[in-house]
């Protein structure tokens, strides 16, 4: 499949760059309420685009930054999504993690593991904080991290037995190795996403599109999550500094600017609150991301496997599953022959599946 690829990408604007600008702009104008100083290093003519040489350094300038920004809000926010939520393409087919921390490894490293969720956790507060407040009274999950119906969790799977066992193999040598297990398949043991998505883009292109958008949205919107926690935090530091030094009795109440001090307060209640917002985003087109993948393969993929006599694995982990599959018999019974409409020629009856009613 020849594709032109462009030097940059949606991605490279709506998850790099935008971010980048947003965050310098911000700490810019929140610069005379948040009183940190930012003039020194966020001189006043690149911002405003007084002066044509401005364009290349802020653009360059504010492309750097959104990759850092990109980079820690991977490590913080889509690891806590993955922790609470499970993989995307895992709990969209019904397979959760039963606890924040269920999916830490039972070994030594497990009790330093689970301090560094915790601390993960303090990090993000404000959307941390916020998911477990809604989702303990209000159930709100259900918005943006929901579980599919049963008749498409059953059609995803089965072409995924289909697919990763038997073009993979990786089911084959569980059933090697273990002739009888108890549930399901345990696909959520093996990263089966990542070779279904390569197989979606290299043999389905009418995909791709939608694909690549939802990748750019749901990088750009966990981008905006950290630097709503960033803020947030700075609002926070900065009303502790007021705090302590009306404690301290250094500053008289009479010589605090309250503008400044319900400024902070606001900004610290709006951050709070966005960056919960911004995180539903993100978890939603991380949804849809994932989602479209998985259509993708279960709506075009229909490889069938051979029959059961000649292949256990068939019988083993499909047949059971599936109780509407029609699996040929080795030796299938004479099919009487039908004459092709205005032909005169005879044509083979193949065996079909089950109708709607007889399933």
């Amino acid at each position: 499949m020849d594709q032109k690829q462009n030097p940059f990408s949606v991605y490279d604007f709506l998850g790099y760059l935008i971010p980048g600008a947003i965050f310098l702009y911000i700490l810019y104008l929140g610069n005379p309420f948040l009183g940190i100083g930012w003039r020194k290093l966020l001189p006043e003519y690149p911002l405003l685009f007084r002066h044509p040489d401005a364009y290349i350094p802020f653009v360059i300038g504010a492309y750097l930054l959104g990759h850092g920004l990109s980079f820690l809000s991977s490590v913080l926010v889509e690891h806590y999504a993955i922790w609470i939520f499970g993989y995307p393409s895992q709990f969209l087919i019904g397979i959760h993690p039963t606890s924040y921390f269920s999916s830490i490894p039972d070994n030594k490293l497990a009790a330093r593991r689970r301090k560094l969720r915790k601390l993960f956790w303090l990090a993000g507060f404000p959307f941390t904080s916020l998911d477990f407040i809604l989702e303990h009274f209000l159930k709100i999950r259900q918005l943006y991290a929901k579980p599919l119906d049963k008749h498409l969790i059953n059609l995803i799977k089965r072409k995924l037995w289909i697919f990763v066992g038997w073009e993979t193999g990786i089911f084959r040598s569980q059933y090697e190795q273990k002739k009888k297990v108890s549930g399901n398949v345990p696909i959520g043991s093996i990263d089966y996403f990542r070779s279904v998505y390569h197989y979606v883009i290299e043999n389905y292109p009418a995909h791709i599109a939608s694909i690549k958008n939802y990748v750019a949205l749901y990088g750009f919107l966990r981008t905006i999550t950290f630097i709503m926690t960033m803020l947030f935090w700075l609002g926070v530091v900065k009303m502790g500094f007021v705090i302590y030094r009306l404690m301290n009795c250094q500053t008289p109440i009479e010589s605090i600017d309250w503008m400044k001090f319900n400024f902070i307060t606001v900004f610290i209640a709006i951050t709070w609150i966005a960056s919960y917002v911004f995180f539903m985003a993100f978890a939603k087109f991380h949804r849809r991301y994932s989602l479209e993948v998985l259509m993708a393969l279960a709506s075009n993929y229909d490889v069938l496997p051979p029959t059961k006599a000649k292949d256990p694995f068939c019988e083993y982990f499909l047949e059971p599953r599936v109780p509407s599959q029609v699996v040929p018999n080795t030796n299938p019974p004479q099919v009487p022959s039908a004459t092709v409409l205005g032909s005169g020629t005879p044509a083979t009856v193949l065996p079909a599946e089950k109708s709607p009613q007889s399933r």
